[in-house]
């Protein structure tokens, strides 16, 4: 069966919260993906890619994480 879980960061609407909330959201999915084999196609919202997920800075990634995410069939 299938399922959907999301995450919402509840953060200040201030620029430093929003970039501090898309740094945090790029944090999580990366362990999910290294640590809890979760994968690409399971990252509905935000669209998710290598560059972005990086750690990279400025023009070298696409940095388009914010304070929501939802992801398809994760356990728990």
């Amino acid at each position: 069966m299938e399922s959907v879980i999301g995450i919402r960061l509840v953060i200040p609407p201030t620029e430093e919260g929003t970039s501090f909330c898309s740094g945090l959201t790029a944090k999580v999915l990366r362990v999910l993906i290294a640590e809890k084999n979760v994968l690409y196609q399971q990252i509905l919202y935000p669209y998710a890619d290598a560059l972005s997920l990086s750690g990279r800075r400025g023009t070298e990634s696409t940095r388009i994480f914010g304070t929501h995410t939802l992801l398809r069939n994760i356990d728990g």
